[in-house]
């Protein structure tokens, strides 16, 4: 998509529909209006219909306090595995839980799904690694998701679980990560009852997506058998503010947009403990796929999901854009103006996240090679 300063910098202009929302919530109003264009600015609280008020309901979560940043972890943390994770099972769907061994000789586990219906031997493959800034979140965060790219695609779906900080800083989760990669692609047959060589994508939500670009450079370069077909990087985080690249700096603009620095989700105070307590080296690859080492060209189709009112919004218009225009990789995205970092997370009925819904699975359908069809 061509850059334009004035359009990237609308993008964060919030949601109308979100908007109606923050009427109810006097935290989000002031986050919201911010930096509205004087056509979107909330008007003044009034009672909400019931939409509005349905979709607050779902949204609700616990209010934080940040002074004490180990506290404050813990609390994000049983806060979104509560919010999170699935409650009942699904008939159509089997689940299992299975350990593997990472490198360091620890039994780490990861969530497995698979049609409950037929046992088939032949099925395309997906690994999904959590967000949660690296702090937070644990594989069983991504059963929802998996069940619905399983009922919908027919696929086995798998989460793998990699450790936290600040218990485990930087860079411990690109090689939980990787480990992970290593053992699904060697028992996709045995353990899982997936072939890879139908179909195998890698992907992940937030700091999950930036540890699936992580893996995806690393399958490619250690040829990875069998190799990505795809990779899904959903409002991923990819380049470091310290070595972003001088021919993009002038594209880098949500960082110090003040929209995105206050919008909901993940906004400064959540920005500053999760990065004191990864301690990363924003000089690595590791923590910044842009600048990776050996370059972009030969990796799979990749599928982003972009949302403009998000701190980490440019992250993927300056990675698809390299990869599209000097890489020459198939990209494809769906970008979601107005709205906050992993919105359909929080804000489950709004009119977006029924579109976000549609729209990926349609492009994990293209990464898997099945175009636009839902089933296979």
């Amino acid at each position: 998509m061509p850059f334009n300063r004035e359009a990237v910098l609308k993008l964060a202009d919030p949601d109308p529909e979100l908007l109606e929302v923050s009427r109810l919530v006097p935290s989000l109003t002031t986050a919201l209006s911010v930096h509205c264009t004087s056509q979107s600015v909330p008007p003044k609280r009034r009672k909400a219909n019931t939409k509005s008020q349905q979709i607050l309901k779902s949204s609700q979560r616990p209010q934080i306090d940040y002074s004490d940043p180990l506290k404050a972890i813990a609390q994000l943390r049983s806060g979104q595995n509560a919010y999170l994770n699935a409650t009942t099972s699904d008939p159509k769907v089997k689940s299992t839980t299975l350990h593997f061994s990472a490198r360091d000789g620890s039994e780490l586990r990861l969530c497995a799904h698979s049609p409950a219906a037929v046992a088939v031997n032949h099925r395309p493959l997906i690994v999904l690694y959590h967000g949660g800034g690296s702090t937070i979140g644990e594989p069983e965060n991504m059963t929802t998701l998996c069940r619905r790219f399983v009922k919908e695609l027919g696929v086995v779906c798998v989460a793998p679980q990699y450790r936290l900080a600040p218990e485990w800083p930087f860079p411990q989760q690109a090689h939980d990560a990787w480990d992970a990669l290593e053992w699904i692609a060697a028992n996709a047959a045995t353990a899982l009852g997936a072939n890879p060589s139908k179909g195998f994508v890698v992907g992940g939500v937030s700091a999950g997506g930036k540890i699936a670009a992580v893996v995806a450079h690393l399958a490619r370069d250690k040829r990875l058998s069998p190799a990505l077909t795809g990779v899904w990087l959903s409002a991923a985080g990819l380049v470091s503010q310290k070595v972003v690249p001088e021919k993009y700096k002038s594209r880098y603009l949500a960082q110090t947009q003040e929209a995105c620095l206050n919008a909901p989700v993940l906004d400064k105070e959540f920005a500053k403990i999760t990065t004191e307590a990864l301690k990363a080296d924003e000089y690595s690859a590791l923590a910044a796929p842009l600048n990776w080492p050996t370059g972009h060209v030969g990796l799979p189709r990749t599928y982003f999901d972009i949302c403009g009112l998000d701190v980490v919004r440019d992250d993927s218009l300056i990675f698809e854009a390299v990869l599209r225009e000097e890489c020459a990789v198939e990209t494809r995205s769906s970008l979601y103006p107005g709205m906050p970092h992993i919105f359909w997370q929080y804000f489950p009925l709004l009119s977006q996240t029924k579109r976000w819904e549609v729209e990926t699975t349609k492009g994990m359908g293209w990464l898997l090679g099945m175009g636009d069809e839902a089933r296979i």
